[in-house]
């Protein structure tokens, strides 16, 4: 893994919950097809089958990390309606974290081949966001690529498919559906300071399967051994399968079953000790022994939640974000509550500090200093006032909430565009923006640029 300058990934919501790869390095040569029909533990329903195009397995490894990448590329170019994106094997690793270098760019023109003539079909399992915030479920058939062309392959004897270079540039069409999803906002941002810190495909694809949980269970997660395993392709052929006595599998389609428990855990294993050490999972512990086996997730204390309405009582009397923040994390909501009201006070009385900012922030951090103060003399205010003249968000409205802490970000209006691209945001984008607000502001704007698709 490379650490790059890159802090935003985005993945599709679907194809985390779908867990559309399997997480195994290597599969056996007559994998050509899978199905898997199971429901979570978090009440998620999971049907859906895979079919690879001719002459391929089914996608595998690295596959769940060139998809990642393709999908934040997709958005950093601005989402194109046509879901074509142009791109290079080197940036295909800048944007997935995968160490550049001959033999990972022909892992990359394998996988791109895999992901090219895959198809899927979900069953009520293809989640839709609604702008009242209802989750609609639908069947569909997709793919990953609709089309693909390179320029600048060079020759290579041992193979018809050419070889990729750093340079290659590659044209990429990705599939309508996931198109329409993302350009629904049915994404997730993925801070890839973080991910770039998680050195196995299998422990980045099990974080990204994780997030999805953690949105329904944010504390703890526990799944039959069985289970996770069929849903994280842990799977093998099932060479006992008698079809004359079961329904019939479709075309390409292999009878597969899990793995033996012992391989599973020890595939698992080191992706756990990956999260664990990092901080995203506090503990795993594996309760009962053989097939009834179970895995119990506790996860990784999240960082302290920011409470917006708060941070806009302070960004609205002229303190930075990111100081404001500071102080909604250290301080109690009355301590802010009571600070500003001796500011507004102070105000309200005729004083006009030359920095209001500061002198809220001197307040927050030495209430002693202002316990009993007299507003002093007032003096002639400016032309133009540094204090940011915007209404309260309104508790329970979270887009008037983003579009407020958007506004405070930049400290301007934000563009028309950007304006309408958040108007059109589904309930899930909605949530993404304004995690992504509480961050540090460069990192924030970033962000918003993301899973806005427009300049700001």
């Amino acid at each position: 893994m490379t650490k790059d300058r890159h802090i935003v990934g985005t993945d599709e919501r679907n194809l985390a919950r779908l867990a559309v790869v399997i997480g195994l390095n290597r599969v056996p040569s007559q994998l050509t097809g899978w199905e898997k029909n199971l429901q979570l533990t978090n009440g998620s329903s999971v049907h859906i089958t895979c079919v690879a195009g001719r002459g391929h397995v089914v996608p595998h490894g690295v596959d769940a990390d060139i998809i990642f990448s393709m999908l934040t590329q997709y958005l950093l170019q601005g989402k194109p309606r046509d879901g074509q994106i142009e791109t290079t094997p080197a940036d295909i690793c800048r944007h997935c974290g995968m160490t550049p270098g001959s033999t990972t760019y022909r892992r990359i023109h394998e996988s791109l081949e895999r992901l090219a003539g895959v198809r899927y079909r979900t069953f009520n399992a293809w989640s839709i966001g609604t702008k009242r915030g209802v989750q609609q479920w639908q069947s569909n058939t997709f793919g990953i690529i609709d089309s693909m062309t390179a320029v600048g392959v060079t020759e290579q004897a041992s193979t018809t498919l050419g070889r990729f270079t750093a340079e290659t540039v590659l044209r990429l069409r990705l599939s309508t559906e996931i198109i329409q999803s993302i350009l629904a906002g049915n994404i997730r941002a993925i801070d890839f300071e973080f991910y770039s810190k998680l050195r196995k495909p299998l422990t980045r694809m099990l974080y990204r399967t994780l997030e999805e949980v953690r949105q329904e269970q944010p504390e703890t997660f526990v799944i039959p051994l069985s289970v996770w395993a069929i849903h994280l392709g842990m799977l093998d052929i099932d060479e006992n399968h008698d079809g004359s006595r079961q329904a019939p599998l479709g075309e390409g389609i292999q009878p597969t079953v899990p793995l033996r428990a012992d391989k599973i855990r020890r595939a698992l294993d080191p992706a756990h000790e990956e999260l664990v050490s990092h901080g995203y999972l506090a503990e795993v512990e594996y309760v009962g022994v053989g097939k009834n086996q179970q895995v119990h997730y506790r996860f990784g204390a999240p960082g302290v939640a920011v409470d917006l309405e708060v941070a806009a009582l302070l960004t609205q009397r002229g303190m930075s974000l990111a100081i404001a923040e500071r102080h909604v994390k250290k301080l109690s909501r009355e301590s802010i509550e009571e600070a500003v009201a001796r500011f507004d006070a102070r105000l309200t009385a005729g004083y006009v500090p030359k920095n209001p900012g500061g002198l809220l922030n001197d307040m927050l951090e030495h209430p002693e200093k202002y316990a009993s103060f007299a507003p002093e003399k007032p003096r002639k205010a400016p032309a133009k006032s540094k204090v940011i003249d915007e209404p309260l968000p309104q508790p329970g409205d979270p887009l008037e909430t983003v579009r407020v802490l958007l506004k405070l970000k930049l400290g301007r209006a934000p563009s028309p565009m950007a304006l309408d691209a958040l108007n059109q945001l589904s309930p899930e984008g909605i949530e993404a923006l304004s995690a992504a607000l509480k961050k540090p502001k460069e990192k924030a704007l970033e962000l918003a640029v993301v899973i806005l698709g427009v300049p700001l």
